[in-house]
């Protein structure tokens, strides 16, 4: 016999005890307990017997989109590695070299005593000469919230600094 041929052999017979194994063991699945409560408490009670209590979430204050003159993004260019610092005045379409930008309006946020930033923002890419013009964003940028943070385009990078 191969050396193949006994390992194979030696294999089949191991999973053949464990299967006899749970057979002989007879686990029956009504006798199982389940692993949560099936009380009718709702989970308010439940969380003041066992001393865990949910906290409140500090409340947002947001400001009036019209308070703010300017709003203040940083561009990077990605080919000349030079980083650019670009006023808009809301409602108005200003371009950047191959990008048309937007900024409808930015409004001020007090989450947990910091103040941030956030700016509804359109911004096309207009290289292209067909009339077409291709959105690249087209929604709220938040100014230090790390997954809505930055604008990724293949030649810059755009994010929100504040606004004033």
């Amino acid at each position: 016999m191969s050396r193949g041929n006994k390992i194979f052999l030696i294999l089949l017979l191991f999973l053949f005890s464990l299967q006899t194994q749970a057979e002989e063991r007879g686990i029956n699945l009504n006798e199982i307990q389940p692993s949560f409560d099936l009380d009718d408490q709702p989970s308010e009670e439940k969380s003041n017997d066992s001393n865990f209590k949910f906290q409140e979430s500090k409340k947002q204050v947001m400001s009036s989109p019209e308070s703010f003159s300017k709003i203040n993004l940083v561009i990077l260019d990605k080919i000349t590695s030079k980083q650019k610092n670009f006023s808009i005045k809301p409602n108005d379409n200003t371009k950047f070299n191959t990008l048309e930008i937007v900024a409808l309006n930015c409004r001020s946020v007090n989450y947990s005593d910091k103040l941030e930033y956030m700016a509804n923002l359109q911004i096309k890419d207009i290289s292209k000469q067909t009339d077409d013009k291709v959105f690249i964003y087209n929604g709220w940028l938040i100014s230090n919230v790390r997954s809505n943070y930055t604008i990724e385009h293949s030649l810059y990078d755009i994010w929100l600094k504040n606004c004033i």
